[in-house]
């Protein structure tokens, strides 16, 4: 029976830009030319994506971008998007001005590039640029008519999560009737309301609408969602506590899944 993974990018594959492990990369190959469905899943954006894609010449049979608001085919054809209207996604933005030492972005997909601002300025990484490149970062902002995504990152540790989550709900409680706000490792996704990686996960397997073997695995807390929906959900044994609580099974490299999942078989998921 053929058998789909939803696999998660940064942290799970793909660490500092570098592949967690040349064994993965052959482990996904064997298992796409076997004929399995194959689905990214991930919070970075459609650029963002074909661009590691392409530096590690990753096979994939789908996409899902920006935790959950895209779903894209291998041929780049849309097969479902939810954006954030520009109103609030300009709201968003002006509010993150409030909290220090934090960095917020978006992508411009007329210019192909993420525009970032960081305490305050707008160089990308930290804060330094000064006046003309806050303006360039607003006057780039003013002329999207829709966000995809609004990405809000620190650049501490473990310890920033609790503020994460404090910025998060204030932009709940600001934005609630029109935006999702996911938990990553250290970032907070904002994406159009009720849109996750498992919503996106669910609407693929609907539109798939055979049987297969469902299978995920993933790091983060942006992840959970699709755990309850795979037949068997992988996490890390170095993922936090509230990312294993929920999974099926643990293990150190994605190839160990794969190796699992090839060699079992597991009750028909009928969608």
């Amino acid at each position: 029976m053929q058998k789909i993974l939803f696999c998660d990018i940064d942290r799970t594959l793909i660490f500092d830009n570098h592949l967690h492990s040349l064994k993965d990369l052959e482990s996904l190959r064997e298992f796409h030319q076997s004929g399995n469905l194959l689905v990214y899943c991930t919070a970075r954006n459609k650029a963002e994506a074909d661009s590691v894609i392409r530096q590690f010449s990753l096979p994939y049979d789908y996409l899902i971008l920006n935790n959950g608001s895209r779903i894209e085919d291998a041929y780049g054809t849309e097969l479902f998007s939810r954006t954030i209207p520009g109103a609030a996604g300009m709201e968003i933005l002006r509010l993150c001005r409030n909290f220090a030492g934090v960095c917020v972005y978006f992508y411009d997909p007329k210019r192909k590039r993420n525009c970032s601002l960081c305490n305050g300025w707008s160089d990308g990484e930290k804060g330094n640029s000064g006046k003309e490149e806050q303006e360039r970062f607003w006057t780039e902002a003013k002329g999207i008519e829709a966000f995809d995504m609004i990405g809000i990152r620190t650049f501490g540790t473990e310890r920033e999560i609790p503020r994460l989550v404090r910025i998060g709900s204030e932009i709940r409680y600001q934005c609630r009737e029109e935006v999702q706000v996911t938990l990553n490792t250290l970032s907070l996704a904002v994406t159009a309301k009720d849109q996750t990686k498992g919503s996106a996960m669910e609407k693929l397997l609907t539109m798939l609408g055979k049987q297969q073997e469902v299978y995920c695995i993933g790091d983060s807390a942006n992840d959970v969602s699709m755990f309850g929906l795979a037949d068997t959900a992988y996490t890390f044994y170095d993922a936090a506590q509230w990312v294993k609580d929920p999974a099926d099974e643990m293990v150190a490299y994605v190839y160990e899944a794969i190796d699992r999942i090839l060699t079992r078989s597991v009750r028909t998921r009928t969608m």
